[in-house]
C-alpha cells in the first residue's frame, strides 16, 4: 500500500511576520488618526461619521479624532462595520478646550457648558484639586467611554504661566513644573480609574515657544520656537518624566514647535532626535503627533512647505504610532488623502528601508496596545476584502 503522505505543517509566523506581510498602504492606515466632524460642523461633507464609516470599510484606520459632540447611538453604528478595531480621540481639557458639553453637574444640553479650566485647576488648594478629580474628572472620563472615547487628548503639560501666556491662555496648570507633573499624575489616574487614557501634551514643552519675531502665536497659524532649549529643556521635560515615575504606561501628544537646538529645525513631530528623547523618557509611551494639516506644516512661507501626506509620512519615519491629520488637505476628499498618503510611503519604503523597519515595529506596537493579534490582524484583512 502506498502511504498517505504527512502534509507538511503550516509555519508559526512571529507577529512582526505578519505585519511584515502586510502592504505598507495598510501598515500606513494604521498609524492614522483622522478627524472627524459628527455633528456637521465642517465645511467638507466627508468629515461625518456615516461618511466616514464607508472608509472605515475600505481602510483599517488607527482611530479617529473627534471633532464636535455626537449621539452615542452614532458612534455604536459607526463601531459596528469597521475593517479593524480603531482608537477615538477628543480634546476635552476643560476650559476653552472641550467638545462634548459637561460641567461640574454632569452632561449638559447647554452647549457652553465647561468644567473647570486647567489654570483653574492649578490655582486649587490641594483639598479643593482632590474633590475635583473625583467629583467631576473622574464622572467625565466615565462618560466619555461611555460615549465610545478611548483617549483625552489632554491635559496641557505645559510649563507657563497661564496668566501671562498669550499662546495657551487657561490651558496651563501652571508655570512650576513640579506641580505641573503633580496634577497631570491626577489627571492619569483619574483617566485609569475611568478605564481609559489621556494624551500628556505637547512634548516636549510649548510654554516658552515664540513666533520668529519672538512674538506669541500658535502652531496652527505657523511655526514656532523654542529658541533657548538648554536653559529650559529641564523644566519643560519635568511634567514627563514625573508622571512616567509615578504611572509609567502613558499616552504622549508630540506638539509642532521647532526647537533648533534639540530638532536641526524641524518640528518635533516629525523630528527623530525629539522622538528619540521622548522613548528616552517614557519607553512605554504610545506617541501620537498634534495636528499636522497646519501652516507649521503646509505654508511655503511661514512653514515646511509640505504636502499633509509628506507630513504624516515624516512623523511616522521619525518614530511616532500615530500620525494625525484633522481634515485632509486643501481641495481634497479623505478618500484623495489616504491615497495621497499612500503613495508618499511607498516612495519613502522604497528609497529607505530604515523606515519600513521602523513603520513595521510601529504597527506591531499598535496591533498588540489593542490587545490583538498581529496574525489574526492580518489573516482579517485578506478575509474581509475576498
Amino acid at each position: 500500500d502506498t502511504a498517505t503522505p504527512t502534509p507538511t505543517p503550516k509555519p508559526t509566523l512571529t507577529g512582526l511576520q505578519c505585519v511584515q506581510s502586510m502592504t505598507v498602504e495598510d501598515k500606513t492606515d494604521m498609524s492614522l488618526l483622522v478627524g472627524v466632524y459628527p455633528s456637521g460642523k465642517s465645511s467638507t461633507a466627508a468629515n461625518n461619521l456615516t461618511a466616514m464609516s464607508e472608509l472605515s470599510k475600505k481602510h483599517p484606520l488607527g482611530g479617529l479624532v473627534v471633532m464636535a459632540n455626537f449621539e452615542t447611538s452614532a458612534m455604536t453604528k459607526y463601531k459596528s462595520s469597521l475593517l479593524y478595531a480603531q482608537h477615538f480621540a477628543i480634546d476635552q481639557e476643560g476650559g476653552i478646550v472641550q467638545r462634548i458639553p459637561y460641567n461640574e453637574k454632569g452632561p449638559s444640553t447647554n452647549e457652553n457648558a465647561k468644567i473647570a479650566s486647567q489654570a483653574s485647576v492649578g490655582k486649587m488648594s490641594a483639598a479643593e484639586r482632590k474633590t475635583f478629580v473625583t467629583n467631576v474628572l473622574t464622572p467625565m472620563y466615565r462618560y466619555l467611554k461611555e460615549k465610545g472615547i478611548d483617549i483625552v487628548l489632554g491635559p496641557v503639560v505645559d510649563v507657563t504661566d497661564p496668566v501671562t501666556s498669550k499662546s495657551l491662555n487657561d490651558r496651563t496648570f501652571s508655570n512650576d513644573a513640579t506641580l505641573v507633573g503633580e496634577i497631570a499624575t491626577m489627571y492619569v489616574r483619574a483617566a485609569k480609574t475611568a478605564g481609559i487614557n489621556v494624551s500628556l501634551k505637547h512634548f516636549p514643552g510649548l510654554g516658552d515657544a515664540v513666533k520668529a519675531d519672538g512674538k506669541p502665536g500658535n502652531t496652527d497659524q505657523g511655526k514656532m520656537f523654542v529658541k533657548n532649549w538648554n536653559q529650559v529643556a529641564e523644566k519643560n521635560l519635568r511634567p514627563y518624566k514625573t508622571v512616567v515615575a509615578q504611572d509609567g504606561q502613558v499616552t504622549i501628544m508630540v506638539g509642532t514647535q521647532t526647537i533648533p537646538e534639540l530638532t536641526d529645525n524641524l518640528p518635533a513631530a516629525v523630528s527623530p532626535k525629539a522622538i528619540a528623547l521622548l522613548k528616552q523618557i517614557a519607553p512605554n509611551a504610545t506617541i501620537i503627533t498634534d495636528d499636522l494639516v497646519t501652516k507649521t506644516m503646509l505654508d511655503s512661507a511661514n512653514g515646511m512647505g509640505w504636502t499633509a501626506s509628506q507630513a504624516a509620512v515624516e512623523a511616522l519615519g521619525a518614530g511616532v504610532n500615530y500620525a494625525m491629520l484633522v481634515k485632509p488637505d486643501t481641495g481634497q476628499s479623505w478618500a484623495g488623502q489616504l491615497l495621497s498618503v499612500h503613495k508618499a510611503a511607498k516612495l519613502k519604503a522604497e528609497a529607505d528601508l530604515t523606515f519600513v523597519k521602523t513603520l513595521d515595529q510601529t504597527v506591531l506596537e499598535n496591533i498588540e496596545a489593542k490587545g490583538l493579534s498581529p496574525c489574526a490582524v492580518a489573516d482579517a484583512l485578506t478575509t474581509k476584502r475576498t
